[in-house]
């Protein structure tokens, strides 16, 4: 029972003594030495950052004028859209507007800038039955099947006056960037530029035939 005993309290006196050794042995003293950098490359490496300088450059200065017709991959667009597969220098095609007006604003297309074609059409019907008529419904009056779901947000119909004067250059835009996000996604990273357009395509033939069944 002794031997116990002693163990017992041994073994709480060195408990007590490493953490008293943590305790006071940590607190260390200033130092004007740097730092140890076990891997020292992670924290200063061989690349050039903005507003730095350059020995390798005539000029010294490390950022470059970016050549001749290039396009910045990720170019934030106007009204602070963002396309991350826009690469092309074709604003009306990848962008749906090709210039900005006096109030600041896109001045978007109204006739698509691809040749029209039956294949296209085509294409824009496979495509919309795919990614637009779960919530838009084939003929597109807003009708798709999410809908009887208990979606909790409206869903417009193409056929709407508002949706008939929108250009085609912002219905792409629409499919590009979304609305309002929480109302419809981007599916700029699921449906290339030329499918977007073939889509704006198909919706406006969608239009036009609603249009002349109704008599208008």
């Amino acid at each position: 029972m002794k031997t116990t005993f002693l163990s017992a309290l041994m073994l709480r006196g060195l408990v007590v003594g490493v953490a008293l050794a943590g305790l006071f042995g940590c607190r260390g003293e200033p130092s004007s030495k740097p730092p140890v950098h076990l891997n020292p490359n992670m924290d200063t490496q061989d690349k050039y950052k903005p507003y730095r300088t350059s020995a390798f450059f005539e000029d010294g200065r490390a950022m470059r004028t970016p050549p001749a017709n290039t396009v910045p991959y990720g170019r934030v667009a106007a009204e602070g859209f963002q396309d991350p597969m826009m690469l092309g220098a074709d604003d009306a095609l990848h962008l749906g507007y090709a210039s900005i007006g006096a109030d600041g604003q896109p001045q978007w297309v109204e006739t698509i800038p691809l040749e029209p074609s039956m294949a296209m059409l085509e294409r824009g019907q496979q495509r919309y039955g795919i990614y637009c008529a779960p919530c838009h419904d084939n003929a597109g009056g807003g009708k798709g099947p999410v809908t009887m779901r208990d979606w909790p947000l409206p869903i417009p119909s193409y056929h709407e006056d508002r949706l008939r004067q929108m250009s085609v250059g912002e219905i792409y835009k629409a499919i590009t960037y979304g609305v309002n996000n929480n109302n419809m996604p981007s599916y700029a990273q699921q449906i290339g530029v030329a499918d977007r357009w073939a889509i704006v395509a198909y919706v406006r033939a969608l239009q036009l035939s609603q249009q002349m069944l109704a008599g208008q």
